[in-house]
């Protein structure tokens, strides 16, 4: 009789493969060779489920994109829970969330030489902008919510591209204690009328 293959679980294995094999060396070492030979496979098995590249790096970038709203999520859901430990968790504050920001910014490189097709990374950066919006609502916050979460999660991108860059300074203490002073800053501003800090005649000469 012969072996039932749940095609969609050897799908997700591949992409697990392949995000494993770029988070630890980059995802030009993500070939689609390599990965068949990961899987104990060949590589018509790999094109049957992934017809290129492209279509092989997307698959591991969603696959850790749901990851990362998964972790978020149940960060949110434990009771508690402050809005900047929600925030913080999307840092690459341990193992499993430095491996995501990786392959994200692996990702990005990927793109960045192949079509310039940013789609999926403007719409994963919208959601989680979405989801600290709804933190903030929920904390009874005021002011330009959708702006607010913007700038949060610029503050988390800033800190987490550095982090990646240079782990021995950016601590997950480091990490979380400068994202407390960003946000607690823009909080700050937001208070006020003016919500710029330079006149408008110092940002005319940026």
């Amino acid at each position: 009789m012969p072996r039932i293959i749940d095609h969609d679980e050897r799908k997700l294995a591949l992409a697990r493969i392949a995000a494993k094999i770029i988070a630890e060396e980059g995802w030009r070492a993500a070939t689609i060779q390599r990965i068949g030979r990961s899987m104990d496979c060949s590589t018509k098995v790999v094109t049957h489920y992934f017809p290129d590249k492209k279509a092989l790096m997307l698959m591991a970038f969603k696959l850790l994109a749901e990851d990362t709203q998964t972790r978020f999520e149940a960060t949110c859901s434990i009771p508690g829970r402050t809005t900047l430990e929600c925030i913080a968790s999307l840092l690459p504050i341990d193992e499993r969330s430095e491996r995501l920001w990786r392959v994200s910014l692996a990702y990005w490189e990927f793109v960045s030489e192949h079509g310039r097709d940013f789609s999926e990374e403007i719409y994963e950066i919208e959601t989680a902008q979405n989801l600290v919006e709804e933190l903030f609502r929920n904390d009874g916050i005021e002011g330009d919510l959708p702006r607010l979460a913007r700038l949060a999660i610029n503050s988390v991108h800033g800190i987490g591209i550095q982090a990646i860059m240079n782990p021995t300074f950016w601590t997950k203490e480091q990490q979380i204690a400068d994202l407390n002073a960003q946000i607690t800053a823009l909080l700050r501003v937001e208070s006020r009328d003016d919500h710029t800090i330079f006149p408008s005649s110092d940002l005319s000469r940026a």
